[in-house]
């Protein structure tokens, strides 16, 4: 069954086939391994938490090359992510 996130995803690419599921699965979860590598904590991760969700899909778009736009996507996935990392509601605030 694919994850909601991956359909979400598919959608908003205009991937109309199931084809390349496992390969948004794999960016998504580099995605996370990304945000938390990068001091976020673990307990924040939800992929329905729209920044969350948003560094996936502009990660997603960077690695399809959508609209031939792929290294823009990547400025905006790293500027987000950046900028994720130093909120206190992504980080660990102990």
């Amino acid at each position: 069954m694919m994850s909601k996130i991956v359909e979400k995803i598919r959608k908003s690419i205009r991937i109309t086939t199931d084809e390349f599921d496992d390969q948004i699965e794999d960016y998504v979860d580099f995605v996370h391994k990304d945000l938390v590598s990068h001091a976020m904590d673990e307990r924040n991760w939800s992929t329905v938490d729209p920044l969350v969700y948003m560094c996936c899909e502009l990660y997603c778009k960077y690695m399809f090359d959508y609209e031939n736009k792929g290294e823009w996507y990547h400025t905006r996935y790293l500027a987000l992510r950046d900028n994720m990392v130093t909120m206190m509601r992504y980080i660990n605030a102990e």
